[in-house]
């Protein structure tokens, strides 16, 4: 077993306004990515099937490695990334695991350079590089051109956000929907053309006929003056009308991930915008592109939790956890939680096998947990149903001790030998018995002998090591830890 991790979010702003909580693309960035798509006219098309791009995820968390992106929610906001870039016929697979950085410096950078800094000392060659941190200059993310690199905000991050998508939509070429009024702030009380002297593109217009020169020169996105972030109405378009130079009336379409429309909101790239990706990575960013790639994906929507088992009263060190192993899982998160709605987590692991050992409960408390499979490629992977289980109650008299304690005799015992479980009452010598390794697996076969105050077990024979004996009572149940050792 190798443990990766434990613990335990779409942002703008521009180099030289003085606006910066949204996107932090420059505007000089985004006119030399324009600049270089002129040199790509085509591309090379797919009958169906997707292009693999590496992403290499960087998590940056302090000096003292708090702060990391949890990495539950890192797979929900990976899911959600490949299903934006699913109609382009692109998506993005992890090549090589999760890159953990301990930098406060870097977690938290107010100036673009320090980002840069961080990129120039920590890329991967040949990959797609996003850094997660606490604070990407004040934005939620920003491409920069010199770092050829993402940075994104953690806190604008999620399941139902399009942060990523936007900021790997610059990094493949794309300005935003409204290029050109970045920092200015438009008003319908003043007449569009009087703008133009401050808009440093040609403004667009409704009427199509040179859209190939206006703004983002996509003519499959509409005209786009608002670069601020807005919220839509219920038909996806802004809320406001704007007028063109020609005073032809308009709305914005919220839906493109390149506008500044709130997440719910948006939902795709345009055919132009897909295309114009498409071509910078067949030319431009060639080098993502890889031969003979053969996409490994979770194939089950759902598996068994093994041990604990459910209601189970386990101790509060050493205790084994164990769930299917689930075909082509890489990944496996492990969340233990206080609530059934898992609204308090003590521990999200990251893990590659199927099985990993549990110290520190808290003695008399309830306890939730679930599993989640992800492959390199399946982002979205698999969820076990949700587990419950107990942590062995606090004694705190010894009259309470001989009320509710039995206990286990001899221990160690001997791999052929006998086991005792001694009783405090009769009625409960009518057990059912089992006993279990630390991976969850069950042995067998052995007897038992009830007698009016103790029930009495033959192992038959038990590898030395150490197991849960579970005896089930008719109103209570215990998990003993048994050590075995060989004669």
């Amino acid at each position: 077993m190798r443990l990766i991790f434990f613990s335990i979010l779409f942002c703008y702003s521009f180099y030289g306004f003085s606006q910066s909580e949204f996107c932090g693309t420059s505007v000089k960035d985004q006119q030399t990515l324009l600049a270089q798509a002129e040199q790509y006219k085509s591309f090379s098309k797919r009958d169906g099937g997707f292009i693999y791009v590496p992403l290499m995820v960087h998590n940056v968390s302090n000096d003292n490695s708090s702060g990391f992106y949890a990495p539950w929610n890192l797979f929900e906001t990976l899911c959600t990334l490949n299903e934006d870039f699913k109609p382009s016929g692109i998506q993005f697979y992890l090549e090589k695991d999760f890159n953990y950085i301990k930098n406060s410096a870097w977690n938290d950078h107010a100036e673009f350079s320090t980002g840069e800094e961080m990129m120039y000392q920590s890329n991967v060659q040949n990959m797609a590089n996003c850094y997660l941190v606490s604070n990407p200059a004040g934005n939620c993310g920003y491409f920069t051109y010199n770092g050829d690199g993402v940075a994104l905000s953690k806190s604008c991050l999620g399941k139902r956000s399009h942060t990523w998508a936007h900021e790997l939509g610059h990094y493949f070429s794309l300005p935003h929907t409204f290029f050109g009024w970045e920092g200015i702030q438009y008003s319908s009380s003043k007449k569009t053309s009087e703008y133009q002297s401050r808009v440093f593109t040609a403004i667009e217009n409704v009427n199509r006929d040179y859209c190939k020169n206006q703004a983002d020169r996509f003519c499959d996105t509409e005209p786009d003056y608002i670069s601020n972030r807005w919220t839509c109405n219920t038909d996806g378009f802004s809320n406001s009308k704007l007028l063109d130079t020609k005073d032809s009336t308009f709305r914005v379409d919220g839906s493109l991930y390149m506008s500044y429309a709130n997440d719910d909101c948006m939902s795709r790239f345009s055919s132009e915008q897909m295309d114009a990706m498409n071509r910078n990575l067949d030319g431009q960013r060639s080098y993502l592109k890889r031969s003979n790639v053969v996409p490994k994906y979770i194939n089950v929507t759902s598996f068994d939790l093994q041990f604990p088992e459910d209601s189970m009263v386990v101790p509060t060190r050493h205790v084994t956890f164990s769930w299917d192993k689930v075909p082509n899982a890489k990944y496996y998160i492990l969340q233990i939680s206080r609530t059934e709605s898992f609204s308090i987590i003590i521990k999200n692991l990251l893990l590659n096998e199927p099985t990993t050992e549990i110290d520190s409960l808290i003695q008399g408390k309830n306890y939730w947990w679930r599993v989640r499979a992800f492959s390199e490629f399946d982002f979205c992977g698999a969820e076990s149903q949700v587990g419950f289980f107990k942590s062995e109650p606090i004694i705190t008299s010894l009259d309470e001790t001989k009320a509710d304690q039995s206990y286990l005799v001899p221990n160690p015992v001997s791999s052929y030998g006998n086991v005792q479980i001694n009783l405090v009452s009769a009625n409960q010598n009518d057990a059912q018995i089992e006993i279990k390794d630390l991976n969850g697996k069950s042995f067998r076969p052995f007897s038992i002998i009830n007698n009016p105050n103790s029930i009495l077990i033959n192992l038959g024979y038990l590898p030395e090591g150490l197991y849960f004996l579970t005896a089930r009572f008719a109103t209570s149940s215990k998990v003993y830890k048994m050590i075995v050792k060989n004669d």
